[in-house]
């Protein structure tokens, strides 16, 4: 099973017992071994294999070097590996929602400066829908009810402390049952809270992250075929 991972914006496939289908690479690494080998190149990239001794290297290029040149990175490992490589990075669970009201418009908050999905860390004894339904209502001040689970996403961040961590975030499908009220919590940062149609959809996604870019497009893709 692929597992894809943001560091910074970069996405990265991890290809986990598979073979690798024909792609059209822009380059391919038989190797890591220095940073170098990933800093040098530009596009989509495979690396081949990582070797039980650099795996702590290759994390740490991943979190700390420039990676801007690259647009994707595709690595071969086995379970066992992947799990070892991300066995450094603390796992901090969050949950959102992709609420829809009547008028089939998404819920879309603006954050930093950059739109965004209401979503947050899951407390101590909480269950994962219940965490997201919770940091919706709390971030948009919004009734909301959940349709189902839609997707998880996974990223890496550094925490205050300076901590790697890998973020896995669950999503769920919600409907808007009260928006009367509707506010952006300040506390957290929130600027704006937004009822987004689908022709404004396409803008916004330009102005977002680039895991939340790719959640979004599998939600229009969702709602597209479902029409």
């Amino acid at each position: 099973m692929n597992r894809t991972i943001y560091f910074n914006e970069l996405a990265v496939e991890f290809l986990v017992g598979n073979k690798i289908i024909h792609q059209d690479f822009d380059s391919i690494l038989k190797n890591f071994q220095t940073d170098q080998d990933l800093t040098s190149l530009a596009g989509v990239v495979l690396i081949e294999h990582v070797s039980f001794e650099n795996e702590d290297q290759f994390i740490k290029v991943l979190m700390n070097k420039d990676l801007s040149e690259l647009s994707k990175l595709h690595v071969i490992v086995d379970e066992i590996q992947f799990n070892r490589i991300v066995a450094g990075l603390a796992i901090v669970e969050a949950a959102g929602g992709l609420v829809e009201n009547s008028n089939k418009e998404l819920l879309m908050i603006k954050r930093l400066g950059k739109w965004d999905l209401p979503k947050g860390k899951i407390e101590k004894g909480e269950g994962k829908e219940e965490g997201a339904l919770r940091e919706v209502e709390e971030e948009c001040s919004v009734e909301v009810e959940s349709e189902g689970y839609f997707d998880t996403t996974w990223h890496t961040y550094f925490d205050r402390k300076g901590k790697a961590c890998l973020k896995p975030t669950y999503w769920y499908e919600m409907s808007c049952l009260n928006d009367k009220k509707m506010a952006p919590q300040l506390i957290e940062d929130i600027e704006e809270v937004k009822w987004v149609s689908s022709a404004e959809l396409e803008d916004k996604m330009q102005d977002t992250y680039a895991s939340l870019r790719e959640l979004l497009k599998k939600y229009i893709e969702k709602n597209t075929s479902n029409n």
